[in-house]
């Protein structure tokens, strides 16, 4: 399943402007911060006086904020013209975003935001800060075409900078958001006896491991892996007793054309009995 939904998803200059994600899981990609929000979070050099590479993607940049039709070229002359600026990856992230933008309603230039992210990703962090966000939404134009595994491993690539660089401006925020996209993308593709390793590997923390487990199998259950889930829920019936009562319930109602009234109010008898 690949629906589009619109959510505010921050690009380089994007501030305010909805672009076109993914619809699931959408309204975890809203909190993707925006890597030019501020001139500290991008690739600006601080300096006293503008550099004139700076000057030139900031004019090219205002073009994007008024939605002009001649930001794309603007942005595509800049990167010809200052090939070895700083900015340079924040000028391929906001072509990426117009042409993201685009698919929305043109399928067909998602393949043209695949190659600006990836051009982007060619300068590698910590100098690139926005590097996070363009393997972020590299991973939602593989998403979007179908192409799953490549999409984990982007993800994978912001998980990995999270925690290698967890002081870079909006790494540490964009680790936990990748995380909670991985469940349900993992679910697409992944069987279900590798997930509690790496997610252990990705995640190391066990509540964010518990989390993203109990997040692969709801979603293995609403895509219709009954089995999948109920494997899950099982494994997670044990290692987590102290929701045992929770985990056999969502176990049991893994099935086809499930009671949701019943699985409701087993669901609260379990609440009832654990106590306050």
């Amino acid at each position: 399943m690949r629906p589009w939904g619109l959510v505010l998803l921050l690009g380089c200059g994007g501030a305010g402007r909805d672009l076109p994600v993914l619809a699931t899981p959408a309204a975890r990609a809203s909190t993707v911060p925006s890597p030019c929000a501020s001139k500290d979070a991008t690739n600006a050099a601080p300096s006293d006086a503008p550099t004139p590479d700076a000057v030139a993607f900031e004019e090219a940049l205002t073009l994007y904020h008024r939605h002009d039709a001649n930001a794309d070229g603007a942005l595509a002359r800049f990167a010809q013209d200052w090939p070895h600026s700083s900015r340079l990856p924040d000028a391929y992230v906001a072509r990426a975003d117009l042409a993201f933008e685009a698919a929305g309603t043109d399928p067909k230039r998602l393949q043209e935001a695949r190659q600006h992210y990836q051009a982007a990703l060619a300068i590698p962090p910590p100098e690139n800060r926005v590097w996070g966000y363009a393997a972020y939404k590299l991973a939602y134009v593989f998403w979007n075409t179908g192409d799953h595994r490549k999409a984990l491993a982007a993800l994978k690539d912001v998980i990995e900078l999270g925690a290698r660089y967890p002081d870079l401006d909006g790494a540490a925020k964009l680790r936990d958001t990748a995380l909670r996209d991985f469940a349900p993308l993992f679910a697409e593709v992944g069987p279900p006896e590798r997930a509690r390793a790496l997610f252990t590997t990705l995640a190391g923390d066990e509540a964010k491991v518990r989390a993203m487990l109990v997040l692969l199998a709801t979603t293995y259950d609403e895509h219709g892996k009954h089995a999948e889930a109920r494997s899950v829920f099982a494994e997670l019936k044990v290692w987590d007793v102290a929701d045992a009562c929770v985990y056999e319930v969502r176990a049991r109602h893994a099935v086809p054309n499930k009671n949701r009234a019943a699985e409701e109010l087993e669901l609260a008898n379990c609440a009832s009995r654990s106590g306050p």
